[in-house]
Order: C-alpha cells, then structure tokens, then sequence
C-alpha cells in the first residue's frame, strides 16, 4: 500500500474516533477534527499540483465553517465539501 493511501486510510480511522454518530455540538471537537484532517491532508503524499490547488485558499475557505459546526451532520457535510474541493477521487469521508 502507498504512503499516501495508508496515510488516507489512518485519517478515515481518525475521524471515526473523532466524529461519533451522534453527537452534541459540545462533543464535536470541530476544531481538533479540522486540525487533524489538514495534518493529515498535508502529510498524505497529495500535493494537488496537477489539479492547480491553493493550498492556503482551501484552509481559509473550509476551516471557519468546519469549526463551526454545530453538529454532526454539518460537520461531515463541511469535511465532505472541504475534500470534494480537492478533486482527488479517492478521498472521500465514510462515516
């Protein structure tokens, strides 16, 4: 298996830890479920050179409305949108 790909696959499990199927906004944790999805992100082995991303745009687009989900669904929803601007296939949140 690829860095990248187990890199990917560590952040699915990651999140899964972080973001539990029902939670209150008080147990999010949206700001360390960002910080550990950009850090995963960045360490990944994706650069998105081919695809003309902006890294730094991307973070100051998605993180204020990632951390500032109220509750679950809006915060997969904005993670979801975060990795669908990366227009990378094989990313994608599973719950």
């Amino acid at each position: 298996m690829k860095s990248a790909a187990k890199s990917l696959l560590a952040l699915s499990f990651s999140l899964a830890a972080l973001c539990p199927l029902s939670a209150h906004a008080d147990d999010l944790r949206a700001k360390e479920t960002f910080a550990l999805v950009w850090e995963r992100l960045q360490n990944s082995g994706f650069n998105g050179k081919q695809e003309g991303l902006d890294w730094a745009a991307l973070k100051q687009e998605h993180q204020p409305d990632i951390e500032g989900a109220k509750n679950i669904d809006s915060l997969r929803r904005e993670i979801a949108e975060l990795l669908d601007a990366l227009k990378a296939s094989h990313l994608e949140l599973i719950p």
